[in-house]
């Protein structure tokens, strides 16, 4: 099994989409908390020093808001590529069932969601206080809840990057799984909000959502632990039918 983690991890950086994704992620990450909560954001104040003890904090959940989108496409890369270029095949023959095929690539992309989430979880605060100095100013004493922040951010990250490898188990297609991940929470889910009201607390982006920061998206609030346990429970449903699908469905 380790031998197959390794060969998806390989995978995941064999490729310069990869990189790319990468790239593209701290940069918009700089852009949010470094220009953005940090440089615009200090040049509305007419004080050198900023009011406020939870800038920096502010500016993790903001960027990781955003930001976690990219462990989710690099996800999705992973297993649509293999059906794009039609690599399926050789993968599957190597591996010694198809179920441990579909966990390595399961647990790859939990490492690399979690790792990737830290970093930019890290960098955001960084880059706010350089946008704050570069604008002349100066923050004030932070208080950062770490321990409530650090688990609600790798939740985050972990649970786009895994719905973005769902929706590439069962859908195969690369353009497809691509709209559909940024068309479910966007669109779908924003209609049915029109139906459910305050019931649409309980569809899955939204919980994810609520995950991060509490109350966000349309509907009730939930508390984070319950948003975590019900994504989690959507997850595990969806997962269970994506492995069914996976070893009846034909490789190509």
């Amino acid at each position: 099994m380790i031998s197959l983690i390794h060969a998806e991890l390989r995978k995941i950086f064999s490729v310069r989409s990869t990189y790319f994704i990468i790239f593209l992620a701290f940069v918009v990450n700089a852009l949010i908390a470094g220009f953005g909560k940090g440089y615009l954001s200090s040049n509305e104040v007419p004080s050198n020093v900023l009011v406020g003890s939870g800038i920096l904090q502010d500016a993790i959940l903001i960027a990781v808001n955003i930001t976690a989108i990219f462990g989710a496409l690099i996800a999705l890369l992973l297993i649509t590529h293999e059906y794009r270029y039609n690599t399926i095949l050789y993968s599957l023959t190597s591996s010694r069932s198809r179920t441990q095929f579909l966990a390595a690539k399961v647990l790859a992309v939990i490492l690399l969601s979690l790792t990737l989430t830290t970093a930019l979880a890290c960098a955001a605060p960084l880059f706010t206080w350089i946008g704050v100095h570069i604008s002349g100013h100066s923050l004030p004493a932070q208080s950062i809840a770490y321990g409530n922040i650090y688990w609600r951010v790798l939740f985050y990250g972990w649970g786009n990057a895994i719905i973005g490898l769902l929706f590439g188990a069962l859908i195969r297609n690369q353009i497809g799984a691509i709209m559909t991940f940024f068309l479910i929470p966007s669109t779908v889910e924003g209609l049915l909000s029109l139906i459910l009201k305050d019931n649409s607390a309980y569809l899955p982006f939204t919980l994810l959502s609520n995950v991060l920061i509490q109350g966000d998206g349309l509907g009730k609030s939930i508390s984070y632990g319950h948003a975590a346990a019900l994504f989690s429970l959507y997850m595990v449903g969806g997962w269970l039918v994506a492995w069914l699908l996976f070893l009846r469905r034909d490789a190509n």
